[in-house]
């Protein structure tokens, strides 16, 4: 997080939205392919952005570059993974995911990228303090 010093408060700013980091990692967990060997979610963190990669695509075979994600509906690939999230209280019982995301962020989805093929998911998320950091110091 970047941070500002002012008289008499520290004022900080995160470089990810919170709640948009946990619907991504839960989705990653619910959603991904589990009977591809050797397969597994990759978490990686550079300056300018954090990208969350999952195996196995988008579950009806699409395309999400192609959908609007307002419009995508619920499908669960893995429902008892879904279930157990749902009950710890991590995630609802209808999928709204996308619809969170895209409300945490007002609308603007420059902070933001999805990408899928029949493989992969993966999603982007930019850090929103950079190339900026020096100037709140």
């Amino acid at each position: 997080m970047a941070w500002k010093k002012l008289p008499r408060v520290r004022e900080e700013y995160y470089d990810y939205n919170e709640r948009v980091i946990t619907e991504v990692l839960v989705n990653a967990l619910i959603h991904r392919m589990y009977d591809i060997m050797g397969a597994e979610i990759h978490i990686d963190i550079y300056d300018d952005r954090l990208e969350i990669e999952s195996p196995g695509g988008m579950y009806d075979g699409g395309i999400i570059q192609n959908k609007n994600i307002l419009n995508i509906p619920s499908k669960r690939r893995n429902p008892v993974i879904a279930d157990v999230f749902q009950r710890l209280g991590v995630m609802e019982r209808r999928g709204s995911g996308f619809k969170k995301i895209y409300s945490a962020f007002d609308g603007d989805m420059t902070k933001i990228k999805f990408y899928s093929d029949i493989n992969d998911f993966k999603v982007t998320l930019y850090n929103q303090n950079y190339g900026i950091r020096d100037n709140r110091r």
